[in-house]
């Protein structure tokens, strides 16, 4: 098993990981909520492929929520996702408590990386991004948190939140940039909407 540093960057292939593969996130913190985010250039321009708890697929399937819990499970088609999506990010959060001092830890094929040393007050934590990069996908291990929740990783990625708390209808055809920013513990999540241009992606 190859043990990844935050910062560290590699071919899927050379993690024992393929096209279509699985991400486990192991948290210690109960109540931790783990949301994949298929973005363009660094930006969720269609909430669709935000996949979540209460959105466990993307429409085609390509990326799906297979488990929730203190073990959560993606399952990640690569090869089926559209070409606007250039990058997977996953993230976890919590709406109450810090991750400090508790496990977080990413599974991916043959290579695993803890986020948890680098925690202390942040209560949203981006942990492993997947990326198109000169003809093929590679895996970047981040650990970056952040104070805010799942509402402040929505506005990271060009989603403005609204102060509104009812529950969000199923997202029309042709609606992208509306996205539930809230854990399941709040009662109904409020809206996010994408805004900006795409920034530059990184590498």
């Amino acid at each position: 098993m190859r043990t990844l540093q935050a910062g560290e960057r590699a071919a899927l292939s050379d993690l024992g990981a393929g096209d279509t593969t699985e991400v486990t996130i192991e948290a210690g913190l109960s109540g931790t909520d783990v949301t994949a985010f298929g973005l363009q250039e660094g930006r969720l321009t269609d909430d669709r492929y935000m996949v979540f708890y209460n959105q466990p697929s993307s429409p085609e399937g390509a990326m799906q929520l297979l488990e929730q819990g203190p073990r959560t499970r993606f399952s990640v088609n690569l090869l089926a996702l559209p070409p606007q999506i250039t990058e997977v990010v996953f993230a976890a959060t919590h709406s109450e408590q810090p991750f400090a001092g508790t496990l977080l830890r990413v599974n991916l094929g043959q290579a695993t990386f803890d986020a948890s040393s680098a925690l202390a007050a942040e209560k949203a934590v981006m942990l492993l991004r997947l990326y198109r990069h000169a003809g093929q996908w590679r895996a970047a291990a981040i650990g970056q948190g952040f104070d805010g929740g799942l509402a402040a990783l929505v506005q990271h990625f060009g989603g403005e939140v609204a102060a509104e708390t009812a529950p969000s209808a199923p997202p029309a055809e042709a609606a992208p940039c509306t996205a539930a920013a809230s854990s399941p513990q709040q009662g109904g999540p409020p809206q996010a909407k994408s805004r900006g241009r795409a920034t530059q992606a990184r590498h």
